[in-house]
């Protein structure tokens, strides 16, 4: 262990790396935490922010940080980093109804899409536009339950299912390259 850093509230559910920063979710408080890493032995705490609903898994790519959550009426969010001091949510969305307790947990990003599923209460996979970040929006819905796990590559999704099956899906219609 090189070193540790206390992170605000309980519940901590994901991590992602870019660039000298680590983004830290909190599923506990509902927050987003960023700490500086670019010297490992010493990480320092730079801002955390709320999010709109318990956080599940989040994606960094280029200034964004797309985040789902496990929440029936908002399960996707979208946090502009372009200040990593100061971070500012700058749209979310509800992608469809889904239960109380809903477990959106699957998150992948290719090109100007964001793949959004889940594992449980959730019956879809969904893929959202988000070439307008302060505007994001469902294009395609693919009926499924119990998802563990989406990956794009080239014009194909691939799905892996709690059930111990592997879906391979052909994106017809949607970029898949950026």
């Amino acid at each position: 262990l090189k070193s540790t850093i206390a992170v605000q509230g309980t519940g901590l559910r994901d991590v992602m790396v870019q660039d000298r920063y680590a983004y830290v979710l909190n599923n506990g408080s509902a927050s987003l935490s960023v700490i500086d890493v670019s010297n490992p032995g010493t990480p320092v705490f730079v801002a955390t922010t709320t999010v709109p609903a318990a956080a599940e898994t989040i994606v960094v790519q280029g200034r964004y940080a797309y985040i789902s959550h496990s929440n029936a009426t908002i399960n996707f969010s979208i946090i502009d980093l372009k200040n990593p001091a100061a971070p500012v949510q700058i749209a979310t969305l509800n992608t469809g109804s889904y239960p109380l307790g809903a477990t959106m947990n699957t998150l992948f990003v290719a090109g100007k899409y964001v793949y959004l599923a889940g594992q449980s209460g959730t019956a879809a996979i969904r893929v959202i536009d988000v070439s307008n970040p302060y505007a994001p929006r469902v294009v395609a819905t693919q009926a499924r339950v119990d998802v563990r796990g989406v990956v794009v590559g080239g014009q194909y999704m691939y799905a892996t299912y709690g059930n111990g099956y592997l879906g391979v899906y052909r994106m017809s219609g949607v970029e898949t390259s950026a």
